[in-house]
């Protein structure tokens, strides 16, 4: 009969910067799950005078990129400045995202 996707979203409760997305495919007919994956996460984080957006789709095997920088219209909070750049998937470590950043600086000067 098919398969039905559904998702499940979850955020750091202290943090609130990191988040993860789960995918769950449910076979219909057997009416019984058959496989439940991760299907992105995500961390946000500042840095100086800019915020950060790291997202591993793992579906896709990509990591989107996002840099925002306050502006001075006080219409617009924040400005993405890079926009949304798509990359190779990149290990994310929650723990020292300043190093992530590194890697992603070092693959935008070769794009």
């Amino acid at each position: 009969m098919g398969f039905k996707y559904l998702s499940l979203g979850m955020e750091c409760p202290h943090c609130r910067n990191y988040n993860f997305m789960i995918q769950i495919v449910v076979d219909v007919e057997p009416r019984k799950i058959a496989r439940i994956l991760l299907n992105s996460e995500s961390l946000t984080f500042k840095e100086k005078d800019a915020t950060y957006e790291i997202k591993n789709v793992y579906t896709t095997s990509q990591t989107e990129y996002k840099r925002y920088s306050k502006v001075t219209n006080a219409d617009f909070a924040t400005s993405p400045i890079f926009g949304q750049q798509t990359l190779p998937l990149i290990p994310l470590d929650r723990d020292k995202p300043h190093y992530f950043l590194q890697r992603v600086r070092k693959l935008l000067l070769w794009t």
